[in-house]
């Protein structure tokens, strides 16, 4: 690989791992901005984002009961361990 595809790579990496964050409503109107200017200009990005989408609707649509939020706030303090290790 060159260090163009390298640093591609890395970038959508970076976006990639921001797909959940943001579809969570999780990030800044910057990174927003960034993201959304990212997938218009990546199809790869962009086909995991609408993945994602899909996805969450489809589980929203098959799910109908709510998760505690006790469950929720697990969940979301397991999520953010696992990101400080990696």
């Amino acid at each position: 690989m060159t260090d163009s595809s390298d640093k591609s790579q890395n970038c959508c990496e970076q976006e990639i791992n921001k797909i959940y964050e943001y579809l969570d409503g999780a990030v800044s109107k910057e990174d927003v901005e960034t993201f959304k200017k990212h997938l218009g200009e990546c199809t790869d990005c962009t086909q995991e984002h609408d993945l994602e989408v899909m996805i969450r609707e489809a589980i929203k649509r098959s799910c109908c009961e709510k998760a505690p939020q006790e469950l929720k706030d697990k969940i979301r303090i397991s999520i953010d361990e696992i990101k400080n290790k990696a």
